[in-house]
C-alpha cells in the first residue's frame, strides 16, 4: 500500500467519519426496518407496501439517512452508531469498530471520484456495496444464535415453551426477502449472510441470477457461511464472481464444535473449509469465531487447529476474528470469576508469544476486551444463562459439564 493511502487511512480514522452511509447499504428481512450496517440501531421502519427494491431506494435519499451523512461530515457520532463502533473505539479495541472496517474495505477507492454528499451519497445516487440478509434458513442450533437467524432455533423455541423468555426474541415471526427485485447494476461489492446463505435455496437463485445476467463479473462477493454445506454447483456458480471473501463460521474444534453449533459434523466442516481455501477466484478466507463461556475452555484447541502452518502458510487466509458475544448477553465472559478470567489472560499471553503470525495479537484483543467487560445485573444474567443451557442441555440431550467440566459451577 502507497504511503499517500496509508496516510488517507489515517487521517479518515482520527476523524469521527464513515464512509458506509455514502456506499454501504444493509437488509436484513428480519430487522424489518433500515440500518446503516449490521451493528447500527435501527434508523427508520421500512414500508410492508413496498417492493425490498422500493424501500432500498427510498431509504437511500430519505431525510433521516441525509441526517446520518451529515453528521459525519461534521465530524459528529450519529446516535445509531456510537453504541457499537463508538464504545469499542473509546475502549482502543478498534478490530471490532465497523467504522474502521469500511475504511479499511474502500481503502483502495478515491472518495473525490464518487463526491460523496449528503444528499445522495454519492454521484451515482446509489449504493455501491450491499449487505444482503434475506432470511433465516439454516441447518445449525448454535449456542450463540437465537430465531432471528437460525429458523431451527425458532422452531425449537416454539415448541419448548421453557426457552421462551431467554432468548429476547421468542415469539417474532421471520420471513423470507423477495430477492427479485434487487438491482445489482451498480453493485461492486455484495455481502451475503443468512441464515446459512448456501443451504438457503433463495441465496442460490439470487447468486445464481448475478451471473446469468452479468453482474457477477463486475461484483466480489463476500460469504458468511457455517462451513457444512459446499456441493460442486455452488462452487460453480462462486467461481463466476470477479472475486471472493469467504468468513467461516468455527467457534471450537471436535465434539465441542458439535456441542457448540448443534448439526455440525467436524469432519465434514474441516473437509470444506479446506475446499474453500482451493476455489479459484478466492481472494480471501478466515475464520469467525464467537467468544463465550460454554466454549472458552476450548480456546486453545481452536487457536492450534486455526493457526496451523498448514493454514496459514496459504497467502489467502486471515487467521481468525474473534467476535464479542452480542445475544444471549449471558455467555459473555466478562461473567465468569476472576480466577477463570486470570486463566484466560495467561492463554492469551502464552499465544501472542508463541504463535508466528502477524495479525493475531491485534485478532485476540477482542477476547482481552470481552474478560474486561463490566455488568451491573451479573448475578441476573448468570442466574438466567444457567437456566438458559441446563434446558437446551435437556432438550437436545447434551451436557457441558461433561466437554467442559471447569464449567460445572455456573452450570449445574
Amino acid at each position: 500500500m502507497c504511503r499517500k493511502v496509508r496516510t488517507r487511512i489515517r487521517v479518515m480514522k482520527d476523524k469521527i467519519f464513515c464512509p458506509a452511509p455514502f456506499l454501504h447499504q444493509y437488509v436484513n428481512v428480519n430487522n424489518h426496518g433500515h440500518k446503516l450496517c449490521c451493528m447500527s440501531k435501527e434508523i427508520k421502519k421500512m414500508s410492508s407496501n413496498n417492493t425490498v427494491q422500493q424501500n432500498m431506494e427510498s431509504f437511500w435519499v430519505s431525510d433521516e439517512l441525509k441526517k446520518v451523512r451529515q453528521d459525519f461530515i461534521d465530524n459528529k457520532w450519529p446516535s445509531a452508531c456510537e453504541w457499537y463502533c463508538g464504545k469499542y473505539e473509546k475502549q482502543g479495541v478498534y478490530e471490532e469498530s465497523y467504522r474502521y472496517n469500511f475504511i479499511d474495505r474502500y481503502k483502495h477507492i478515491d472518495y473525490n471520484d464518487y463526491d460523496l454528499n449528503a444528499e445522495t451519497g454519492n454521484k451515482t445516487g446509489k449504493p455501491i456495496d450491499l449487505d444482503f440478509r434475506p432470511g433465516n434458513i439454516c441447518n445449525l442450533k448454535c449456542r450463540s444464535c437465537t430465531g432471528i437467524w437460525s429458523n431451527t432455533i425458532q422452531k425449537e423455541v416454539v415448541a419448548n415453551p421453557e426457552l421462551q423468555g431467554t432468548y429476547y426474541d421468542t415469539g417474532r415471526n421471520y420471513s423470507q426477502l423477495d430477492t427479485s427485485t434487487i438491482d445489482l447494476s451498480n453493485i461492486q461489492s455484495l455481502k451475503m449472510s443468512g441464515g446459512e446463505t448456501l443451504v438457503d435455496p433463495n441465496v442460490y437463485t439470487f447468486l445464481k441470477n448475478a451471473v446469468d445476467n452479468g453482474y457477477a463479473k463486475n461484483i466480489e462477493l463476500h460469504l458468511l457461511t457455517n462451513g457444512t454445506y459446499m456441493p460442486k454447483r455452488i462452487v460453480s456458480v462462486l467461481e463466476q464472481f470477479k472475486s471472493l471473501v469467504v468468513n467461516v463460521s468455527v467457534d471450537a474444534v471436535g465434539r465441542l464444535e458439535e456441542y457448540l453449533r448443534t448439526g455440525t459434523d467436524w469432519q465434514q466442516q474441516k473437509e470444506v473449509f479446506e475446499t474453500i481455501l482451493n476455489i479459484s477466484n478466492l481472494k480471501k478466507c478466515g475464520i469467525n469465531s464467537v467468544i463465550q463461556i460454554t466454549g472458552i475452555f476450548g480456546l486453545q484447541d481452536l487457536i492450534d487447529f486455526a493457526y496451523d502452518s498448514k493454514y496459514t502458510n496459504n497467502k489467502k487466509y486471515r487467521g481468525v476474528s474473534f467476535l464479542p458475544i452480542v445475544d444471549p448477553e449471558f455467555l459473555s465472559i466478562g461473567l465468569m470469576t476472576n480466577s477463570h478470567k486470570q486463566r484466560i489472560m495467561r492463554m492469551v499471553e502464552r499465544n501472542i508469544d508463541n504463535i508466528e503470525f502477524d495479525k493475531f495479537s491485534n485478532q485476540i484483543k477482542p477476547v482481552v476486551s470481552e474478560v474486561h467487560r463490566h455488568f451491573d445485573n451479573k448475578e441476573e444474567l448468570l442466574l438466567k444463562g444457567k437456566k438458559h443451557i441446563n434446558n437446551l442441555d435437556k432438550i437436545r440431550n447434551t451436557n457441558i459439564i461433561s466437554l467442559q467440566p471447569e464449567l460445572a459451577e455456573y452450570y449445574e
